[in-house]
């Protein structure tokens, strides 16, 4: 049983203590006008990288120049994707590309409307302060409740109905 907890524990020392693939390998490359494919090529022929992407994501025909001495797999991507939409996730030694989402025409367009703030306080017939009142603004789920003197502050549209509810009172 002893045996098997050191083993165990030298075993979980190494793993942790180890870098990864990732961290330990440089890359030396001197290619110029080359496809983005041929650069992975030739990155995939030095090194134990594999790539993975979709060509909706990545143009590989693209022509690119690189010339690198010992850089990591991070640097050289941030070189080959510089000035593109794309982006890259390294795990151990595989590389995913794939590419930034850019916002849709329509959001860019059309700015959100404005909210506003509405404050007020919530009384009974004698006018005391309701404690825990809702306040809820009507077709949606924004609302808020009223605090110990019977007051609440909310962000609603510019147009917004409110309605206020309390257990016993209409």
């Amino acid at each position: 049983m002893k045996l098997i907890a050191l083993f165990l524990t030298i075993g979980i020392s190494i793993s942790y203590a180890g870098n990864s693939y990732s961290q330990a390998t440089t890359l030396s490359l001197n290619l110029k006008n080359k496809t983005v494919r041929e650069v992975f090529r030739e990155i995939e022929k030095n090194s134990e990288y594999i790539f993975l992407y979709n060509r909706e994501t990545l143009d590989p025909e693209r022509r690119v120049s690189i010339n690198v001495e010992k850089e990591t797999i991070s640097n050289v991507l941030d070189k080959l994707f510089e000035e593109t939409d794309n982006i890259y996730n390294v795990s151990d030694r595989q590389v995913y590309i794939s590419r930034v989402e850019k916002l849709k025409q329509a959001e860019i367009a059309e700015p959100k409307q404005q909210k506003k703030t509405i404050q007020g306080i919530v009384v009974d017939q004698e006018g005391e302060s309701i404690i825990g009142a809702n306040i809820i603004e009507i077709g949606t789920t924004n609302g808020t409740v009223t605090d110990i003197d019977g007051r609440f502050t909310l962000q609603v549209e510019n147009n917004a109905i409110i309605k206020i509810s309390y257990i016993g009172y209409h």
